[in-house]
């Protein structure tokens, strides 16, 4: 009899797993990223950063997306992570700004990575 609870378990695990593999899912699109050095107001102070932005678009289902935004500098590496809530078909244009490097920064690069 205990075998058989096992078994039992274990196909009822297996289902579950398959099945999720299958559930509707959000399916996000990156678009137009920019990425442009100007002062902001930070803390009531103007401070001098770099800002990138991006359009994202979901034409998946309504589901979470995890946004990971990336700037590096000739001094350093940043990351913004956020985790959202789209629509089906929604679109949603975002920046991020950073404030770490300096003003005699030099070679930046934004990157911008979703899930799913």
């Amino acid at each position: 009899m205990r075998i058989q609870w096992r078994t039992l378990a274990f196909t009822v695990l297996n289902i579950a797993l398959l099945s999720s593999c299958f559930l509707p899912r959000a399916h996000s699109v990156v678009t137009n990223v920019t990425r442009q050095e100007h002062p902001e107001v930070i803390n009531g102070e103007m401070d001098w950063g770099s800002e990138v932005g991006f359009d994202l678009r979901n034409d998946g289902d309504r589901g979470m997306v995890h946004i990971t935004v990336t700037l590096t500098c000739s001094e350093g590496e940043w990351n913004r992570t956020q985790d959202i809530q789209m629509e089906a078909g929604e679109s949603r244009h975002f920046t991020y700004f950073f404030q770490e490097p300096t003003i005699n920064a030099t070679n930046y690069q934004g990157r911008v990575n979703v899930e799913p």
